[in-house]
């Protein structure tokens, strides 16, 4: 299963010999970029977070991503790329 936990560990791992760096995200990436520095804050200097979701509670974001995360995706990613291309 994809959890954030796993994502983490993977970036954590695949960043490990690399000095403190800014790290950059967007979308879910955005969400990872907050958990990895929170879990290793002497390896993240600065944030740069784009598109992070906002739902104001748990409730809310775990109705939303339950309801149909694919659809969520695919409706806010590409109108975003449509819009900026």
């Amino acid at each position: 299963a994809y959890t954030v936990r796993r994502h983490v560990d993977a970036l954590a791992a695949a960043t490990a010999h690399l000095p403190p760096m800014t790290l950059a995200g967007h979308s879910l990436g955005a969400a990872l970029a907050i958990a990895l520095a929170a879990r290793h804050p002497d390896r993240v200097l600065r944030l740069v977070l784009i598109g992070l979701p906002y739902f104001g509670s748990h409730r809310a974001a775990y109705a939303y991503y339950r309801g149909g995360p694919a659809y969520a995706w695919w409706a806010t990613n590409v109108a975003v790329v449509a819009l900026t291309c």
